[in-house]
């Protein structure tokens, strides 16, 4: 990913968090009531809060935190301290929101950023862009220390503050969330000090100076090179070899007010499968590389034309009951537009007890009436495919619609998710947790990522001429031969 599509994915990310709360300092007892509430409405709300961590090294950590809270603190901080305590989790939809929010106003109010854009391999560190002044590093230059630490102690650092159910989605998100990451794991810093191994294996020390958000906004509009791989481009068309070739961008509206109007997208959709019945196309390939996601009314859509059978996007669901999340899905229950899952959850709700689980049905979805594609398919997924997306590569994948390339994704194909959220009284802070486990269609609860049928490795340093797609398209023409 390139600086600009770096820079425009991540400011869009920050856009959608709850905006960030006052900067004032909390007394220590502010802090203490609100970080209690913290881990009990954990407890009470989260579907799994000890899968990755038992609930006596959780409780010792609990009493570790709270016994350091013994002065006053900026909000930014406690921020900072709480989303560290969720991290400890490994669940990737148990987080802090006002953490991202809150480098957000950091940023508004003239803070200024770490000029740089990293692939993480394991504990290894490469440069990808830089979007600053000064001396500048080279795509491919590998970090060996950072600030006086080797690369691995920054990473553990940076790593504090991410939920993340595995390594590689830590990794990622660490790629997608560099600049916040870097602000609350060494604070507002005017430069940093990097020694660097170039191509050559010889090691530069150079000191990077940090930046505003408007200096490298600009920085990254300047800069030319590499693959410009965008996150909300929907695109259809017929290669030259015959390839239909789907690029069907975010699965949320992004036209008008309402991101859940599907209308949009099904005219997309529709036109594009029109336009490759028409063009006798018997080979698809689905691009969901740096897909961010959404919402399976949208992709439900394009599966259809693709199904043969009835399908839906898990083998499981299984929801837990609390009051956190009952009050957090009643504020969808305002207004005449109620979803009917909404309303659905609201009766399940009513009739249970806390903390007792539930299997939650959904509908099957019917494959389209009519004309359908009935060629090869083959769907295209890599480590920043998240989301919806990588529900529908499961979905293609599990239900055997399609062939799955790529590379393995970071985020989930069996989760615990279905997001809700709660307020601390406090301090306003607002807190997502997962309310169920979620299994993906061939009923394999493992929590990883989808694994692609055929492998095909992202370099480092993707080119314009982008060769994961070129690999894919040679993939795809050999199979049928």
């Amino acid at each position: 990913m390139t600086a600009t599509r770096y820079l425009a994915l991540y400011i869009s990310l920050i856009t959608l968090c709850t905006p960030a709360l006052s900067g004032s300092m909390l007394s220590p007892d502010i802090i203490r009531k609100d970080f209690t509430q913290l881990y009990e409405s954990l407890q009470s709300a989260h579907v799994d809060l000890y899968v990755s961590m038992s609930e006596s090294d959780y409780d010792r950590a609990f009493r570790q935190t709270l016994e350091r809270f013994t002065q006053p603190m900026p909000q930014t901080d406690v921020i900072a301290e709480f989303q560290r305590f969720v991290a400890l989790g490994n669940v990737a939809h148990a987080r802090v929101e006002s953490a991202a929010a809150a480098f957000s106003d950091y940023l508004a109010a003239g803070g200024t950023m770490l000029p740089l854009s990293l692939r993480i391999q394991g504990d290894r560190a490469f440069v990808t862009d830089f979007f600053g002044d000064g001396p500048q590093p080279s795509p491919g230059d590998e970090i060996i220390r950072f600030n006086s630490e080797p690369t691995v102690a920054m990473l553990q650092r940076f790593r504090a503050h991410v939920s993340a159910d595995t390594r590689l989605l830590a990794n990622t998100q660490i790629e997608i969330q560099l600049p916040r990451l870097v602000w609350h794991a060494y604070g507002d810093r005017a430069s940093f000090d990097v020694v660097l191994r170039n191509a050559d294996g010889r090691e530069v020390a150079m000191t990077i100076e940090s930046v505003s958000y408007q200096v490298a906004q600009g920085a990254a509009g300047r800069h030319t090179s590499g693959l410009e791989l965008s996150w909300s481009d929907r695109e259809a068309r017929v290669l030259p070899d015959g390839i239909a070739y789907l690029r069907p961008g975010p699965f949320y509206s992004t036209e008008g007010d309402d991101p859940w109007n599907t209308a949009g997208f099904r005219t997309f959709v529709d036109d594009a499968f029109g336009k490759f019945m028409e063009a006798d196309s018997s080979r698809l390939l689905i691009d969901l590389r740096n897909n961010p996601g959404g919402d399976a009314s949208f992709s439900d859509l394009m599966i259809a034309w693709l199904a043969d059978r009835p399908f839906r996007f898990y083998s499981e669901f299984r929801v837990r009951v609390s009051p956190e999340a009952e009050a957090s899905n009643a504020t969808r229950l305002v207004g005449d537009d109620v979803h009917w899952v909404s309303r659905a959850y609201a009766r399940e709700f009513a009739s249970r007890k806390d903390g007792e689980t539930f299997s939650f049905e959904m509908p099957f979805v019917q494959p389209r009436e009519g004309q359908r594609f009935q060629g090869d398919v083959y769907v295209l997924v890599n480590r920043h495919s998240y989301s919806n997306a990588v529900t529908t590569a499961a979905i293609l994948q599990d239900y055997e619609f399609a062939v799955v390339l790529g590379e393995e994704t970071a985020d989930l194909a069996s989760t615990l998710g279905a997001m809700e959220h709660f307020t601390l009284d406090e301090t306003g802070i607002r807190v997502g947790f997962p309310k169920a486990q979620i299994v993906r269609p061939n009923g394999d609860a493992t929590r990883r990522g989808v694994i692609p049928d055929l492998q095909i490795q992202t370099p480092r340093i993707e080119g314009k001429e982008d060769p994961v797609l070129k690999a894919a398209l040679a993939l795809i023409n050999n199979q049928g031969r």
